[in-house]
């Protein structure tokens, strides 16, 4: 069971010189939800409803809502990075590691528009981006302080050191 679970959804979490080391799966979820955020933002055309492989719903609304989309790309994407840290989102370094690389490629979406025909640096994307970052980070901390407190109780164990409730803890 238990490599079963760690193949699945493994979670090695170590110290290597003072900086968390995570599954190289995880660090390519993230590795990639970056690229798609940068794509988006560094196409000549905004309109993301002519973007490839966007739901043609997705694309309209993001259209009708062109500073807003920014917010709900790094709200979603601030969510899905606490949830794969875990507990360790919790820790100082992982909450300065996941809000600073979101507001690294926050920063690197809005000024590389700079350079791209037919595309502008906006204040409000930055103001919208932040506030999904900023709203994004708690939310995703409540959904694993949550899930973890469910499966306590569901395991009638205490809880796991590491801090996710579905991944296998490790020292």
């Amino acid at each position: 069971m238990a490599g079963l679970s760690s193949l699945a959804l493994g979670r090695v979490v170590c110290k290597v010189s003072g900086v968390m080391a995570i599954d190289k799966w995880r660090w390519l979820v993230l590795g990639v939800s970056m690229i798609v955020i940068l794509t988006a933002s560094w196409v000549p055309d905004s309109r993301m409803a002519i973007l490839w492989r966007i739901p043609e719903p997705i694309g309209l609304w993001a259209d009708e809502n062109s500073t807003l989309r920014t917010g709900v790309a790094f709200f979603g994407g601030t969510l899905l990075a606490v949830c794969l840290f875990g507990g360790d989102a919790r820790l100082p370094r992982g909450a300065m590691l996941i809000q600073g690389a979101a507001f690294a490629c926050l920063l690197s979406a809005e000024v590389g528009q700079h350079w791209i025909p037919n595309r502008t640096f906006s204040l409000f994307d930055l103001f919208w981006g932040c506030l999904g970052i900023g709203l994004g980070y708690p939310l995703g901390l409540g959904m694993v302080w949550l899930s973890d407190s469910c499966w306590s109780l569901v395991k009638g164990q205490g809880r796991c050191h590491g801090g996710h409730p579905f991944l296998r803890c490790q020292d």
